[in-house]
């Protein structure tokens, strides 16, 4: 029952990201057949794809969410499933929120900014980018949310499934990125604190606080790179860094769930 229970969340999760891809394909084929229409050069296309990459990330995981929940969800967007969400941005102690904050003081550490000097940065930009950044990883919380029936504890295999599931619609959907693993971690510690805490607001205050700084300002966007940021660094890979807070979440989870145990 339980296995099959797990497979079943698997298909739905790999469904909707299957249409969202789907739908994300749709988005840029459509803008690029009206460059072409105006005699628009191959290179302007491509420039306006990884101007809008987040955009169009954006656009189809909305769409996909709201057309999941309007008509293949037993919930409804109003009501008390909108009512559920809310409440569960408060359910949590402020002692779990010093988690990315010690997580972020530990990337500080290493990245070490440094303002550019020939900077592309642009407030309104900055903020859309934010902006999309918290929906996006948002969508994805509140879908596992909707089709998940949480047991005690972390669900590892669920948590490594999800973030290869993240990890395969992203570069479907932007084969340029070279971000792979560094992206496969970030959204392996947002599933981890999801499934730890059974709540949006454990998970989202770690992207607020952690991975909205990350690739808005210090350039470390899976995208853009640090095209767009306000800050440099001489560090150009965060990927043994995040890793390294893996390890620590789950030798710290192990390391409680064995005293649980004893006592």
């Amino acid at each position: 029952m339980i296995k099959d229970l797990k497979i079943n969340i698997f298909l739905k999760l790999g469904a909707f990201y299957l249409f969202a891809w789907a739908i994300h394909i749709v988005l840029v084929s459509i803008v690029s057949f009206f460059h072409f229409r105006l005699d628009h050069r191959l290179m302007v296309i491509e420039n306006w794809i990884y101007d809008f990459s987040w955009l169009a990330f954006f656009i189809s995981k909305t769409i996909a969410i709201f057309l999941y929940l309007k008509y293949f969800s037993s919930e409804r967007v109003e009501g008390r499933f909108v009512k559920n969400i809310l409440t569960s941005f408060s359910r949590l102690d402020g002692i779990f929120y010093l988690i990315p904050l010690v997580s972020m003081i530990f990337l500080m550490f290493f990245i070490q900014p440094e303002q550019k000097l020939n900077s592309n940065f642009e407030i309104s930009r900055s903020i859309f980018h934010a902006i999309s950044i918290l929906f996006i990883f948002g969508v994805d919380l509140v879908f596992l949310k909707t089709i998940n029936t949480f047991k005690d504890g972390i669900n590892w295999i669920e948590v490594l499934v999800c973030s290869f599931m993240s990890l395969l619609f992203f570069k479907l959907s932007m084969p340029y990125s070279n971000m792979e693993l560094f992206f496969f971690n970030i959204n392996f510690i947002i599933f981890t604190f999801f499934y730890f805490s059974k709540e949006l607001s454990f998970p989202m205050s770690f992207v607020a606080f952690v991975v909205v700084p990350l690739y808005t300002l210090l350039g470390f966007d899976p995208i853009w790179g640090g095209d767009y940021s306000f800050f440099t660094s001489e560090l150009t890979s965060l990927n043994i860094h995040t890793s390294a807070i893996i390890i620590a979440l789950i030798t710290f989870y192990l390391i409680e769930n064995k005293k649980e145990s004893a006592s």
